[in-house]
């Protein structure tokens, strides 16, 4: 006697449990990453660095750390072809990228003055290379974990969410420093150590989101690969070099 056929039709992989829970996780984690990113760009972060005495010519090098530090891109994706371990490296260089803003918040309190905004300024480079190194991780992982069907909207909604969470997060900071500022600078360093400590844990979480997450299906790791082949292989794809010359 044959088998009853199996009436049910097979599940897509966006459909199934696993794959939804992994995306509520990507979601939610960048609820406490929209406050960090809150909290360390704008007024509190120009008012900290006036605080520690940062002159005229360190503002253009900390709006310069940024994009000079992306250059460590290169060196991670070289990594990550030798050794294709995406998921490590992201979480890695991601809690450590934004837990060092604990040591920023504690400069005043660690270094003399003299050496505050140089202090300052180093501390920034480093958790700008930290960032930079998960980046290219992080990039390749998502792109294996999320369907391409449901990429766009995917994270569409979830910077929707992200911009919401960003909103209230600054527009109460913009009011508690508001109320700082009427009470001298030294209270108003102690707030925004505490804010910047705030961020520090609340963009370490994010990050911590992502250990139950399925890390990207393995590749064969290339241990013989040259970052000339790296840097001369996107340029292959015709969509690539759009985006790059729509970028330019």
């Amino acid at each position: 006697m044959s088998p009853a056929p199996n009436t049910q039709l097979p599940v897509a992989p966006e459909q199934s449990e696993p794959l939804r829970h992994s995306l509520r996780l990507v979601f939610v984690a960048w609820f406490f990453g929209a406050v960090w990113a809150s909290i360390i760009s704008g007024a509190a972060l120009t008012r900290y660095a006036k605080l520690v005495h940062l002159p005229l010519f360190g503002f253009g090098l900390l709006s310069a750390l940024s994009f000079g530090s992306a250059l460590v891109q290169l060196v991670s994706s070289y990594f990550l072809e030798r050794t294709g371990r995406h998921k490590s490296l992201f979480i890695i260089a991601g809690v450590t990228h934004r837990l060092l803003w604990i040591v920023i918040a504690l400069v005043p309190w660690v270094f003399p003055p003299p050496w505050w905004w140089p202090a300052f300024l180093v501390c920034k480079l480093v958790t700008d290379i930290a960032t930079n190194v998960g980046g290219p991780a992080w990039y390749t992982w998502m792109a294996d974990l999320v369907p391409r069907r449901l990429r766009g909207r995917f994270f569409g909604r979830r910077n929707q969410a992200g911009l919401v969470v960003q909103l209230v997060t600054t527009l109460i900071l913009g009011m508690v420093l508001d109320w700082a500022m009427a009470r001298g600078d030294q209270f108003l360093l102690k707030v925004i150590r505490l804010s910047l400590t705030v961020a520090a844990v609340s963009g370490a979480i994010d990050f911590l989101f992502f250990i139950p997450v399925p890390g990207p299906r393995a590749v064969a790791s290339q241990p013989d690969v040259s970052i000339i082949h790296i840097v001369a292989q996107p340029f292959k794809n015709p969509n690539f070099r759009r985006l790059l010359g729509f970028s330019g």
